[in-house]
């Protein structure tokens, strides 16, 4: 991984977000853009003579600009890209151009200090634009503290370590490439067993399916409730899902008993091809 684009809405959950990344990318040789996607909010713009509307985007845009520069400037030099303020009414779909445009390795951005992480992911521009693109993003909730990546957990509904398909393996290797970089120890493979006894041992394969990976069989009375304890217990930094139309991740978001559970949760998630 070598290059970041961090959307920004200039909101505090961005401004949250933007702190999590500078900690993020801290000794590291990563180069982060940062663009803005922004409106006029004028109710008829088409009443508007064109070169009076032309001329108050760009004044917008030059003023937007110069926020993003701070912004780029509270990173080391070797940290620092491009910036741009973007004219557009479509937040996501500004957004998803500018990746094909940027080719980044990894999009950041920011979720909403409400709601749930569930709701947040299925409702917002952060979740529209992970529908629009295929590059790895990382969705920031509001407050989370950058504190290393010694934890990772990917849920799955793989029965087996050695069910994993080639594609599935391929993205895996590339976010555990990432782990890497920043000295992450643990990527840890969920298969959760809805069970009614919860005193069930869990099972762990070292280095499966792939190396640097345990596959970890365990029980709950809930795959919801498995994860909630599993992010508490082993102090788990961020979450893996895999964007598929038919996974685990379907009916995690259908359902009402993850909302509550998910409420307090507040470490990142990355969401990936």
């Amino acid at each position: 991984m070598k290059t970041i684009l961090f959307a920004t809405d200039f909101s505090e959950t961005c401004d949250s977000a933007f702190e999590y990344l500078k900690s993020f990318v801290a000794d590291s040789g990563l180069v982060v853009s940062i663009i803005n996607v922004f409106d006029l909010q004028v109710a008829s713009p088409s009443s508007i003579p064109k070169p009076s509307y032309d001329d108050w985007v760009t004044k917008k845009k030059d003023r937007l600009e110069k926020d993003l520069e701070a912004m780029m400037n509270q990173l080391p030099i070797r940290n620092r890209g491009a910036i741009e303020a973007i004219y557009g009414m479509m937040p996501a779909t500004d957004i998803s151009k500018e990746v094909k445009a940027y080719s980044p390795d990894l999009v950041v951005m920011g979720l909403r200090a409400k709601h749930t992480i569930v709701d947040r992911l299925v409702g917002t521009v952060t979740a529209q634009t992970i529908k629009k693109i295929d590059v790895p993003v990382l969705a920031i909730p509001y407050g989370a503290k950058y504190k290393g990546l010694d934890n990772i957990l990917y849920p799955t509904v793989l029965s087996s370590p050695v069910s994993i398909s080639d594609e599935e393996e391929s993205s895996l290797e590339n976010l555990l490439d990432m782990g890497q970089m920043f000295n992450s120890s643990k990527v840890e493979m969920l298969n959760i067993k809805e069970s009614k006894s919860t005193v069930g041992i869990d099972v762990t394969y070292k280095n499966h399916p792939i190396e640097g990976l345990d596959y970890v069989v365990s029980e709950a009375k809930s795959i919801e409730q498995g994860i909630q304890d599993s992010i508490k217990d082993k102090s788990v930094d961020l979450l893996l899902v895999k964007k598929s139309k038919s996974n685990f991740w379907s009916r995690i978001f259908g359902s009402s008993v993850t909302r509550k559970l998910m409420m307090n949760i507040k470490i990142p998630v990355i969401v990936f091809q």
